[in-house]
């Protein structure tokens, strides 16, 4: 089952966009990320390895094409919403 904690959507300029993901990236390698609205705040912490995906759709209509770039990373959490780092393989 998915939860939406916070979410953002409306249209914005290229510049916002690029600023937005390049805070994000920054974010990312810093380990954390705090976003918030209003009263609503919600703090990530990075893991060191995440899954990543990178889409590119175009949804086709009767009105149109409508081009669509997805990006999502995805992490385990414990119960308080820290994330989980895994251990890595290792041989000996």
């Amino acid at each position: 089952m998915d939860k939406d904690l916070i979410s953002d959507k409306g249209d914005k300029s290229s510049k916002e966009i690029s600023n937005f993901l390049r805070t994000v990236a920054d974010k990312i390698d810093e380990g954390s990320l705090t976003l918030s609205r209003g009263q609503e705040t919600l703090e990530l912490q990075f893991p060191r390895d995440m899954g990543f995906r990178f889409k590119v759709k175009d949804d086709i209509s009767r009105s149109g094409t409508q081009r669509k770039v997805q990006i999502g990373f995805r992490w385990r959490t414990d119960e308080e919403g820290r994330a989980k780092q895994t251990d890595a393989l290792v041989l000996k």
